[in-house]
């Protein structure tokens, strides 16, 4: 029967019983689920003579959010739920409003979108216990646990888990268990409660076995792995991460195959069997080559690298360093246009919303609109150039920015600078102190640059902990002392953080060119860069010079102290 034949109540009968059909092939058949969506889309946007079936639009594109989510696209996925979540609100459909809520704080905590992920995950929070509905409050205290664990928060984390947990038994929900119990086992494990976090992991284990949920299963093993590994316990952690590797081959699930192999690797290292380690990375990158996940592909040359160092193949342990530095800025910037890209489009949704009401407003709530709206955009341009964390430039701007300044200098043969900054055993204050604390520490480091730099200088992020200066109209005798200002004003003012004051040190490169020579910037930079290399190895903490010696063209430009490494918080 041809829609047009249909009947509004015939047509959101369809529609519904197209939603049902799809949301059960979900796992089994995705492809077909997609196509079921689709038509399920189609239709209900087909009422004769009525509005369009907006609970049923709303499923639709509930139904898609997920299974973009199965597929690990939560950008788009979360663009459909964002549609959902808007027609839910609008039908008044509460319970459904709250799990597309907390479906979307999921998608941006993996997304790495944290303030925005808390902000929807404790609306949900709030409607399921305003419907006194606990398991679906449950589901979101599992959430908010994985939030807490990205944000290196293990003990606000545990809370969460906790609760969510007692609700779970409540309520008898093995599945929920299970995810509950693997969650408190990493929120353990970042706690050093190792046996507390093996209990957890092998009780997570036992109820996925239970339920033959094997992704589950095999997702557990590797946390009790990981727990031994903590421990020091090098033949359990052994033990479990080859269960994990049987597993995961027998039912063809390549990224925790892969991660498992790694995490051999890294305990074979420590126990100095390098060659089975550097056998279990290979295949690692060999199953990573066929999936190209360029996270665990950057984390596997850090191994290698490390592995590498232990031998004493500090060649090919610097190649393999590189190639993790590369791989990782380049996802740290690929990661942030999503993010980006994800913020601008759910702005486009607000302000759409927004627009449906304008007509309603009186006019001085329509100043007001107009006036939120433009704040908005400018806030949104601000994003599109500026680091989130820092302030400062980020890389991508930075690089518009200098391509301008290097014209310039071509064009009126004016001499230009740059800078590659470089924090100093910065890898120790997030292993020992957290990652948090490592964000001050940024954050401290760029705002010294901002106020030891002119207004006409360009400071950015290159991503991780690296800052970089371009000093327009500047010689490098002139620049050599911005950075011997900048680094001894880093020495006098250490960060001040949640764990005390923390002196770090930073290592810079310097290089400079004029008129026609400023035109290749980049070459520019990779000369600085070649400085910033030569301070690292000339022991941190001071600055180098390109362009001094026919051999290696460095100049010493500042002496460290006899100490460069991160100084201990002072409490």
């Amino acid at each position: 029967m041809e829609s047009s034949r249909l009947t509004p109540e015939e047509i959101r009968q369809r529609v519904d019983r197209l939603n049902r059909m799809a949301e059960s092939l979900l796992n089994s058949d995705p492809e077909r689920s997609y196509e079921l969506c689709k038509q399920a889309l189609n239709l209900a946007g087909q009422l004769n003579g009525g509005q369009p079936h907006r609970f049923g639009l709303a499923s639709s594109h509930y139904l898609l959010g997920r299974l973009s989510a199965n597929n690990g696209d939560y950008h788009q996925s979360t663009l459909f739920y964002l549609q959902a979540q808007t027609l839910f609100e609008e039908t008044g459909s509460q319970l459904e409003n709250g799990r597309t809520l907390n479906a979307i704080g999921l998608n941006y905590s993996l997304l790495g979108a944290y303030p925005e992920s808390l902000q929807h995950l404790l609306k949900a929070q709030s409607i399921f216990r305003n419907l006194q509905i606990p398991e679906q409050e449950a589901e979101v205290l599992n959430n908010l646990g994985l939030l807490h664990l990205f944000l290196d928060d293990p003990l606000k984390a545990r809370k969460a888990l906790t609760a969510g947990l007692a609700i779970a038994q409540h309520t008898h929900n093995r599945r929920l268990q299970a995810e509950l119990f693997n969650r408190l086992s990493n929120a353990a494990c970042a706690l050093k409660d190792y046996t507390r976090a093996i209990e957890f992991g092998l009780r997570s284990v036992e109820i996925y076995q239970r339920m033959q949920n094997h992704k589950g299963e095999i997702e557990a093993l590797n946390s009790v792995g990981d727990a031994y590994l903590a421990r020091n316990d090098c033949g359990q952690a052994l033990a479990f991460f080859q269960l994990v590797i049987g597993a995961a081959e027998r039912f063809d699930m390549p990224a925790e195959l892969a991660r498992a192999l790694r995490k051999t690797a890294e305990t074979n290292c420590i126990l100095k069997q390098c060659d089975n380690a550097i056998e279990s990375i290979q295949r690692a990158m060999e199953v990573l080559a066929k999936t190209g996940d360029q996270k665990q592909i950057y984390m596997c040359h850090e191994t290698l690298a490390r592995i590498y160092k232990h031998r004493g193949e500090y060649q090919k342990s610097l190649e393999h360093f590189e190639h993790f530095y590369q791989i990782k800025d380049s996802l740290f910037n690929e990661e942030t246009d999503i993010r980006l890209k994800t913020l601008e489009i759910v702005h486009q949704l607000e302000t759409a919303k927004k627009d449906s009401e304008l007509y309603r407003l009186k006019n001085v709530d329509l100043q007001k609109e107009i006036e939120e709206r433009k704040k908005a955009e400018v806030a949104l341009q601000a994003m599109a150039v500026a680091d989130p964390l820092t302030g400062l430039y980020n890389r991508r701007h930075f690089f518009t920015l200098a391509g301008q300044e290097a014209e310039r200098s071509v064009r009126y043969s004016h001499s230009l600078s740059v800078i590659i900054i470089d924090l100093d055993n910065f890898k120790q204050v997030n292993d020992t102190l957290g990652h948090l604390v490592g964000d001050h520490v940024l954050i401290t480091i760029a705002n010294h640059i901002r106020d030891e730099i002119r207004k006409i200088d360009i400071a950015g992020r290159f991503g991780g902990d690296e800052f970089v200066i371009l000093l327009p109209e500047t010689e490098t005798t002139q620049a050599i002392g911005v950075t011997s200002r900048l680094r001894e004003r880093i020495l006098r003012q250490p960060a001040e953080t949640e764990r005390g004051r923390l002196l770090v040190t930073v290592s810079m490169g310097l290089a400079g060119a004029q008129g026609e020579r400023c035109k290749n910037i980049e070459a520019v930079l990779d000369r600085a860069d070649q400085a910033l290399y030569h301070a690292k190895q000339s022991g941190r903490n001071q600055v180098s010079v390109f362009g001094a010696t026919a051999d290696l063209p460095l100049l010493k430009a500042a002496t460290p102290p006899p100490e460069s490494t991160p100084s201990p918080p002072e409490t």
